[in-house]
This record gives C-alpha cells, sequence and structure tokens, in this order.
C-alpha cells in the first residue's frame, strides 16, 4: 500500500496515486478515495460514518484488476484508462499504475466555468 507521502498530494487538481507493482487496480482505488476524502476503506461497525461505499457499487472490482491485468513482453500494463463515478468523486485509473481521484463538485465547477 502506497502512503499519503508517495501521492502527490490533495487540491483543485485532486489527488495523483501511485500503485505499488503488488496492488491491484481495485486496492489502488479504495486506498486513493480514502486518502482524497478522508474516508476509512473499512468500518469496524456497519453504523461508522466516514467510510466508502463497497466499490463494487461503482463498478466490477475483478473487472477493473482484468483490466490492466495483462502485461506485455516488455512490462507494461495494457493500454488504456477508465474513468468513472465511485463516493462522489472522478476516478481514473491509467495503464501506468496510476490513481487519480477528484472531487466531483470541482469537476462540475470546471464544467460550468464556476473554477
Amino acid at each position: 500500500m502506497n502512503s499519503s507521502d508517495e501521492s502527490e498530494g490533495i487540491g483543485l487538481e485532486g489527488l495523483t496515486y501511485r500503485m505499488s507493482p503488488s496492488e491491484s487496480s481495485s486496492e489502488a482505488v479504495l486506498h486513493a478515495t480514502a486518502e482524497a476524502t478522508g474516508s476509512k476503506v473499512i468500518g469496524s461497525t456497519p453504523e461508522e460514518e466516514n467510510v466508502l461505499d463497497p466499490l463494487y457499487h461503482a463498478i466490477d472490482p475483478e473487472a477493473l484488476d482484468n483490466l490492466f491485468h495483462s502485461i506485455t513482453g516488455d512490462g507494461h500494463r495494457s493500454d488504456g484508462k477508465i474513468t468513472f463515478t465511485y463516493c462522489g468523486c472522478k476516478v481514473e485509473v491509467e495503464n501506468r499504475g496510476v490513481v487519480k481521484v477528484q472531487n466531483r463538485n470541482i469537476v462540475e465547477e470546471e464544467k460550468n466555468g464556476d473554477v
């Protein structure tokens, strides 16, 4: 798991999180979104606040993991990226092991020219 000092920071641009080689895409999305929103990945009780929704409410975690699982001969993941909404954030997973999380409100303000 990457620590917060390995992420590139939270701001208007959002948070950029770099996966460790042993981390799956779905694990990276959970860790990045938790860091960006100040939430916990898993709560100790069902009533606990500030806990992320299950990832499967937004995307199939197994399909996400398989999307970039194929490694080419030169050691790189398959090409591409995927973008989806999770816990009120725009989440983008890139083939090069990067997860970008941006607050959905900021994304909407940018579309409307309010930022």
